[in-house]
């Protein structure tokens, strides 16, 4: 998921329990501001995280170091606050190349698919 896709699945697990697993490839962000531009509005409150953890049945999130757009730390923050499989991947932007093997394998692992 983008980041639009990301907050909102944490949207709809924070409110209304409807998100089973989420994966976040390109990690989402916890505060407002990012780069000192306005975000979505999906931050005008803080995040309910053990609400979110509580309606999820597991939550992956991947998260680059050379994300033009989202901080690290922030990334980071998500994943503390969530207790999620967070995976770090250097060189990874945003995660918009063509092919996402780490996804793949997560995918397959956590649905028990055998390739």
């Amino acid at each position: 998921m983008v980041q639009r896709e990301t907050a909102l699945a944490l949207c709809l697990a924070q409110e209304r329990g409807a998100v089973q697993r989420s994966i976040s490839a390109a990690a989402a962000a916890a505060t407002e501001c990012i780069g000192g531009h306005s975000r979505l509005s999906y931050y005008g409150r803080p995040w309910e995280w053990n609400k979110i953890k509580s309606n999820a049945g597991w939550i992956a999130q991947f998260g680059s170091p050379s994300d033009p757009y989202i901080p690290i730390d922030e990334m980071q923050t998500v994943a503390k606050e969530l207790q999620s499989e967070y995976s770090e991947l250097e060189d990874r932007g945003h995660f918009c190349d063509e092919e996402f093997p780490e996804l793949l394998d997560l995918l397959l692992t956590k649905l028990q698919i055998q390739q």
